[in-house]
């Protein structure tokens, strides 16, 4: 299922207009509006505001369609229920399948390298 798609179930399930979406995850409206028309991809703000803001989204779900839409309360699932330690090791030994999932491929040059260096800084 595209980001697309998945942003409509988001929309539909949390009973929200695009507006109030863009404004929950901090992008326009106009970019909710062209992610869903097809004009642009999703870019790492929308992934990245949609599991800051959606804290029972899955994860696997949005950018793997594995497991449902909303992660089990008793399961670590949400990025945030995770240590940067974690995240950071995660990334690390999982680095040539993450450059295989395209939204991720943005996520780990812009943020994870970030994140990676901030952790062994304060090490």
């Amino acid at each position: 299922m595209e980001i697309k798609e998945k942003i409509k179930d988001i929309l539909k399930f949390y009973n929200l207009r695009q507006n109030s979406f863009a404004d929950r995850i901090g992008v326009t409206p106009q970019t909710v509006s062209d992610v869903l028309n097809d004009k642009k991809k999703a870019g790492d703000k929308i992934i990245i505001g949609i599991l800051d803001n959606f804290q029972d989204i899955n994860p696997l779900w949005l950018f793997r369609d594995e497991e449902e839409m909303h992660a089990s309360k008793n399961e670590k699932k949400n990025l945030s229920d995770f240590s940067n330690e974690e995240i950071a090791l995660h990334v690390i030994n999982r680095e040539s399948e993450f450059l295989n999932i395209p939204i991720f491929s943005n996520l780990i040059e812009k943020k994870a390298a970030m994140k990676a260096i901030e952790i062994l800084n304060n090490v």
